[in-house]
């Protein structure tokens, strides 16, 4: 009886291909984490203004005020503040600049746009529309819906978040990104 290359022994051949797959495959996931990762932000200590150019950048900046930049710094750039005593902090509101900033122990820990001449890279800004933010940002959101409110669109791992009504953009949000994405699709 004549042995055919069916009936032959496994080929150990495949095995080295297989590994180099394996390993090709995991070195792309590792690279992939570690550029697709936002944007650090920087420690209170570290934290210096950005350029004046009006871009809401998540997770990191609007125009010159980073997140962890002194107050100080951020008054002598834009002028004194309305201050308002909040839960965990102060509030700053810069009303002729349309922006406000939560501080806490005299830092920035977040900041809410509501002037439309503030934009991000993309385009999404205040009195925009959310096929904007959604092209630019994804599908990867939490949406935040509440009887009574305007809708929320939440991008927690980029450290962006925009209020929304009906379908167009109220206010945008910038805080440090705190959590993986939960998708919305």
């Amino acid at each position: 009886m004549e042995e055919t290359e069916e009936d032959g022994p496994p080929r150990r051949a495949a095995w080295p291909l297989v590994l180099t797959l394996l390993v090709t495959l995991a070195l792309g996931a590792v690279v992939a984490y570690h550029t697709t990762r936002p944007e650090p932000v920087a420690s209170p200590a570290e934290a210096r203004p950005g350029p004046n150019d009006m871009e809401i950048v998540p997770g990191h900046r609007v125009d010159v005020v980073t997140l962890g930049l002194d107050v100080v710094e951020v008054e002598r750039r834009w002028g004194k503040a309305l201050i308002r005593p909040a839960e965990g902090g102060l509030v700053y509101q810069f009303d002729q600049l349309g922006v406000s900033m939560m501080t806490s122990e005299g830092r920035v820990s977040s900041i809410l746009v509501k002037n439309p001449a503030f934009r991000t890279r993309g385009g999404s800004a205040v009195q925009g529309d959310v096929d904007t933010v959604i092209r630019e940002f994804g599908k990867a959101f939490e949406l935040e819906q509440k009887p009574g409110n305007p809708d929320r669109v939440q991008y927690w791992d980029k450290g962006i978040h925009f209020t929304v009504e009906k379908t167009v953009i109220s206010s945008i949000q910038v805080s440090e990104p705190v959590l993986a994405p939960s998708p919305h699709l």
